[in-house]
């Protein structure tokens, strides 16, 4: 099989994502002080996992290189969802406040499986809604609001 078949496989794509992420973080991190064993500096972490990360994706390289692996199939966008609403919850807690923001959420996430809306996804937006109140306004004290302000 040719060198070019086999750079179009998973393992090589996720291989070159993989270096090209760490590239990504070791950029920035070495304009921080790495410091010394003794007393690391705020380059240090970033730096070793980007390098971690990077031996990695050398790895996965190789490995797609010395054997045939799988062809890539279409990208399952319904997947991304539930990451998608990671930061539409950060975006929405400030101006809709942690009622409507855990709601949103909630709904984004749940549209990654197929079906019509049913009854548990409100009870599972409030309970998260209850969780986050609980963690962050009772035990954090931090002053996040329930409700948006009009």
């Amino acid at each position: 099989m040719r060198v070019a078949a086999r750079l179009g496989s998973i393992d090589a794509l996720i291989g070159l994502l993989f270096i090209a992420l760490a590239l990504v973080f070791l950029v920035p991190a070495l304009t921080y002080g790495f410091g010394t064993m003794q007393r690391i500096g705020p380059g240090f972490f970033p730096g070793v996992v980007a390098i971690l990360l990077a031996i990695v994706g050398i790895g996965n390289l190789v490995i797609a290189l010395r054997q045939p692996g799988t062809p890539p199939q279409a990208i399952r966008w319904r997947a991304l969802l539930p990451v998608i609403a990671i930061p539409a919850f950060g975006l929405t807690i400030a101006p809709l406040g942690l009622v409507a923001a855990s709601l949103i959420t909630v709904m984004i996430a749940r549209r990654a499986e197929r079906g019509p809306i049913r009854i548990e996804e409100p009870i599972l937006a409030i309970g998260l809604a209850l969780t986050c109140y609980a963690i962050f306004v009772v035990g954090l004290a931090l002053p996040i609001r329930l409700l948006p302000a009009f």
